[in-house]
């Protein structure tokens, strides 16, 4: 999708597989300029023990959630239902 003010999708499922392959197996996109974005986007996140996980500085670390449903089930419970 492209953001009107040219922000990066970042919820796609390619964004996603380029992060979890980097972190996986190193693998880097074939352009310069996109496998800096993606070394440096990679950076806030590991695998650990089959999941995605995002850094937060000194607090715990965040799972990342990828599937849908999963993800709008949280918001509902994290909104009472009022989405």
């Amino acid at each position: 999708m492209n953001h009107c003010h040219h922000v990066k999708e970042y919820n796609s499922e390619k964004y996603w597989g380029d992060v979890i392959k980097f972190l996986h197996k190193g693998n880097l996109l074939d352009n310069k300029q996109a496998a800096v974005q993606l070394i440096n986007q990679a950076r806030k996140f590991l695998l650990f023990e089959g999941a995605l996980w995002r850094r937060n500085g000194d607090k715990p670390l965040l799972q990342v959630v990828l599937n849908p449903k999963i993800c709008s089930r949280i918001l509902q419970n994290a909104h009472d239902g009022t989405l």
